[in-house]
């Protein structure tokens, strides 16, 4: 079975500070590449900073690169998810200081 016919295509994108990544990415699975590949969903994995710089060069009204790649290219609507890593000190971790849920990865949705 091709890809575009699963009906999730999940594309996993890492950043730190330059986010355009996901952009130059997904013009590029969707525009360039045969077959086209057209994910129904884009989890960004980044730092806190990046998670900023994302939100608003990537998902705000201006720019909004994301939205815009998707308007000019007719893409269907593409969910977009922020995942940030955040960071531990593992002296306090282990101290249970912090609890293991408290750390590791959280999901912001966009």
């Amino acid at each position: 079975m091709n890809p575009e016919h699963y009906p999730c295509r999940r594309l996993l994108c890492v950043s730190g500070l330059s986010p355009q990544i996901v952009t130059e990415t997904l013009y590029a699975l969707t525009v360039l590449s045969e077959p086209h590949f057209v994910p129904t969903e884009v989890h960004l994995l980044t730092t806190a900073e990046g998670a900023d710089r994302a939100r608003l060069t990537l998902l705000s009204e201006e720019p909004g690169w994301f939205h815009r790649l998707c308007k000019d290219y007719g893409l269907p609507e593409i969910r977009f998810t922020l995942v940030l890593l955040c960071q531990i000190d593992l002296f306090d971790f282990f101290q249970d200081t912090y609890p293991a849920a408290s750390c590791g990865v959280v999901y912001l949705s966009a």
